[in-house]
């Protein structure tokens, strides 16, 4: 062999072995390429940049998903609509935190949920009354330009949408007024509000939407999507993910304020513990004060529990004496007790009680109590029976006899020790061995009831004067009870004989009063019967008023629905079967290019009230320049017709076929019917709304009593909806309804009351300003509130505003009637009504009981 065939035999060898040895080049591409992740470049907390670098919780979830998947982490953040268009094309593996809906399936297939994804409604902190997208029909609301939130309030009929540049600018709006409210990712909106530290912004109500996020890839790459769904299992059964989310979790509310939170617990612990500090002090300052107290109150005690075995015997006597002055039935039975009881009491030698004449203004002797020895001495030394004695009350008695006051009670006693009066004073006392004499004088008022005297021996123990006084007492009440039953008798003899006069008297009286009833239920009855008039006059009246609007209402979406219908007939029967025999003619390619035109133009389509803005051109013409197709001014205003504009960096790519232009022509035909018919729903539902009102309205009777369970939310929505037409043009309605509960009564005729004042309220402000519509409960009350911003009712005519034909309106705008109507519909119910007026300001508050109160 030679050496030339040697050295070729050795190349053969090395290039065949090389071909063994070296791996496949597409396997080593696939296992070192970077995955390439896309997302929102403006979506904070989920993926956002900062100092150029993309951060966020989505973004920590990509790096930590391409690690497990051994691949480095190729994170690339922009607009949301060319990260879409990356992944579908191929030039981007997936997509993060990206909702799953069925439209979005259609081109994506959707790994494991990776976190959840809620849209809630955010409005100013002191607005009520929204829970849901329904109550946004009329308002201004912020929503992302493209995103779900927009597509969700697109969804409901009524609402005014502007297209904001970020949540940040539509925030600041929302606080200063000029958004009604903002529909935003629930975490997003408030990490936001946290962040930028807006505190009159919260979120109402359940989220509008729950949606779960994941990863999105493009339609049939099944074996990325296996290794990101392996990844993420991993990461949700070691914990790695609830991990992510405590990082960036906090950062929501808590993060933005903990150093306010801990500035205020330490402002809370240095008070309290200042106040502790001054109840202490003031704490044992009172123990202090409370020992002397108590102190001083154990020697009282000890001082009192001598006096309490001593009188405990006393007032046991006392109880049997009020015993016997209960059952005593004479005034000489009371005044015998009152001799024996004072001389029991006071241990006195003898002891007798005297009885007041008025006849001659004297105290004559009634009861004697004593030893028969001692009475016969004091008869000796007076000269005249004890029996017999009788003194006479003047000037003189109460100098001598009342010699030394000790005590006086207020009315019944006077309570007296000293001599007994006359000049055989000492004598007296001598004969009975008394060291004093002692009298008790008893009082009614000035009126002198009688007297009690008691001759005291010199070793009598001394008697408590509080226990005196007290029988003083009870000797005054019954001296005075049984005074009073005698006149009692006397009295009920002349009752008697006035009530037999009056008998007789009433019974004619009663004749009289049974004619005058009988005019009167006549007279009731004729009545009722005009108020029941007056009231369906006044309906009428108002419904009169009504039927021009509630005619003009209905014309409106009538005429929508009938021009809507004759153009979708004109384009089924000169457009359709072109469209028809175009897709019977397309290639492959062509009508996957028509299928993705014709799904963005249709979901265009079913967007009521928004049309492309100017930007949205400029943009489009944009791209389709810079890829170079031609006639680009006619397959601009195609591609705008056709709704398929929100594409974008996509749309070179599906234009660049031949057929375009018939493609775009047919897909606009289409998505117009698509428009025809959500414009026929939205007017269809508009004037069954407007039927719906009528119909309840005119359901009841208002003159008819039949009670139910009232909504007055619902019931005033019903009379605003019939009087949308004299309202819709220079009239700002502000509703604040502040309760749901009901209230019992007659349906038909609280709603004459609503329309009377709603009437009353339009004619104020000459259907030009503002009228503010308020319910709230106070105590069991729900009181409703109609305030209009007219010139005012003058303060000499309030008085009289609520007299039947009494009216302030001009010529021919009622009779007067309204009011005094609406009065007696709020009394009948059991409530009030209310008025409060200035210039400018005018509010009529109506109180009804609720159901519970």
């Amino acid at each position: 062999m030679t050496r030339t065939e040697h050295h070729r035999h050795v190349f053969h060898f090395v290039i065949i072995a090389s071909l063994f040895l070296t791996p496949p080049a597409g396997a080593e591409s696939a296992e070192q390429r970077p995955i390439v992740f896309v997302g929102d470049i403006d979506y904070t907390p989920l993926s956002f940049l900062e100092d150029g670098k993309p951060k966020g919780l989505a973004v920590d979830i990509m790096r930590e998903v391409a690690k497990r998947m051994h691949r480095s982490p190729d994170i690339r953040l922009m607009a949301w609509d060319r990260a879409l268009s990356m992944v579908t094309r191929g030039t981007a593996d997936a997509i993060c935190a990206m909702s799953i809906t069925e439209s979005r399936k259609r081109n994506f297939d959707f790994s494991d949920p990776v976190y959840d994804s809620r849209y809630s409604i955010f409005v100013r902190s002191d607005t009520l009354g929204i829970t849901d997208l329904s109550d946004l029909r009329g308002l201004t609301v912020g929503v992302r330009a493209g995103g779900l939130n927009q597509k969700a309030v697109a969804a409901e009929p009524g609402i005014r949408m502007f297209l904001m540049d970020d949540y940040l600018e539509g925030f600041r709006m929302l606080k200063d007024g000029k958004l009604d409210a903002v529909v935003a990712d629930t975490w997003i909106g408030t990490y936001i509000l946290a962040k930028n530290k807006i505190a009159e912004v919260r979120f109402t109500g359940d989220p509008i939407l729950d949606l779960k996020s994941a990863f999105g890839v493009r339609k049939g790459n099944a074996a990325l999507l296996a290794e990101i769904n392996r990844a993420v299992k991993s990461m949700r059964d070691d914990g790695t993910l609830d991990r992510i989310y405590t990082v960036w979790q906090p950062a929501e509310v808590v993060f933005q304020t903990r150093e306010q939170m801990l500035r205020r617990t330490y402002n809370w612990a240095v008070g309290l513990l200042a106040t502790l500090l001054a109840l202490s002090a003031a704490w044992i300052f009172l123990l202090r004060r409370q020992i002397t107290r108590r102190h001083r109150t154990e020697a009282v005690l000890r001082d009192s529990e001598s006096r309490y075995h001593l009188l405990s015997e006393t007032y046991r006597r006392l109880n049997d004496t009020f015993i016997r002055f209960s059952e005593a039935r004479v005034t000489t039975d009371i005044f015998r007790t009152i001799a024996d009881t004072l001389r029991t009491l006071t241990g006195a030698t003898a002891a007798f009680s005297m009885m007041y004449d008025s006849a001659d203004a004297s105290l004559a002797v009634v009861a004697v109590s004593g030893d028969t020895g001692d009475i016969a001495a004091i008869d000796s030394v007076l000269g005249t029976p004890l029996q017999e004695l009788r003194i006479p009350v003047g000037e003189t008695l109460h100098r001598e006899l009342l010699a030394r006051v000790v005590k006086q009670s207020a009315d019944l006693e006077d309570l007296t020790k000293g001599a007994v009066p006359g000049d055989g004073s000492a004598e007296l006392l001598r004969a009975i061995r008394c060291r004093e004499g002692l009298l008790l004088a008893m009082h009614s008022g000035s009126d002198l009831l009688g007297a009690a005297m008691a001759l005291l021996p010199g070793d009598t123990a001394d008697v408590p004067e509080d226990t005196l006084r007290i029988f003083g007492y009870m000797a005054g009440l019954a001296v005075t009870r049984e005074k009073t039953e005698e006149e009692l008798v006397n009295l009920n003899l002349q009752l008697e004989q006035k009530v037999s006069q009056r008998t007789e008297e009433l019974k004619r009286a009663y004749d009289d009063i049974m004619k005058t009833n009988q005019e009167l239920e006549k007279a009731l009855h004729d009545l009722k019967s005009t108020q029941f008039q007056l009231v369906r006059s006044e309906k009428l009246s108002a419904l009169g008023h009504l039927a021009a609007g509630i005619a003009h209402e209905l014309n409106t979406p009538l005429g929508a629905i009938m021009s809507s219908n004759r153009t979708m007939i004109d384009l089924i029967h000169h457009k359709l079967f072109e469209t028809a025999r175009l897709l019977h003619g397309l290639r492959d390619h062509e009508f996957a290019a028509f299928s993705t035109l014709f799904a963005e133009s249709i979901e265009a389509a079913s967007r009521i009230g928004t049309s492309p803005m100017r930007k949205e051109k400029r943009e489009t013409a944009r791209i389709l320049e810079a890829a170079g197709l031609p006639d680009r001014e006619r397959l601009v205003e195609l591609v705008m017709a056709s709704g398929v504009y929100g594409l974008k960096e996509r749309l070179p790519d599906l234009l660049a076929i031949d057929r375009r232009e018939e493609i775009l022509s047919s897909i606009a035909t289409l998505s117009s019917l698509r428009s025809l018919g959500e414009i026929i729903a939205v007017a269809s539902e508009k004037a069954n709304h407007v039927m719906g009102a009528l119909q309840s309205y005119l359901k009841q009777d208002p003159g008819g009593d039949d009670e139910t369970l009232v909504d007055i939310e619902k019931e005033m929505e019903t009379i605003l909806t019939l009087y949308h037409n004299k309202m819709k043009y220079g009239v700002k309605v502000i509703k604040k309804y502040g309760t749901t509960d009901t209230v019992r009564g007659s349906r038909g005729k609280l709603n004459q009351l609503w329309m009377n004042l709603l009437n009353n309220a339009l004619q104020a402000i000459d259907y030009h300003g503002t009228i503010e519509i308020e319910t709230e409960k106070r105590d069991g009350w729900i009181v409703v509130s109609i305030t209009d911003s007219g010139e005012g009712i003058p303060e000499e005519m309030r008085e009289r505003i609520f007299e039947p034909f009494f009216s302030t309106k001009k010529h021919g705008e009622g009779m007067g009637l309204g009011l005094d109507i609406s009065r007696s519909i709020v009394e009948k119910h059991g409530g009030r009504i209310e008025l409060q007026s200035e210039p400018g300001r005018t509010r009529f508050s109506v109180w009804l009981r609720t159901v519970q109160g």
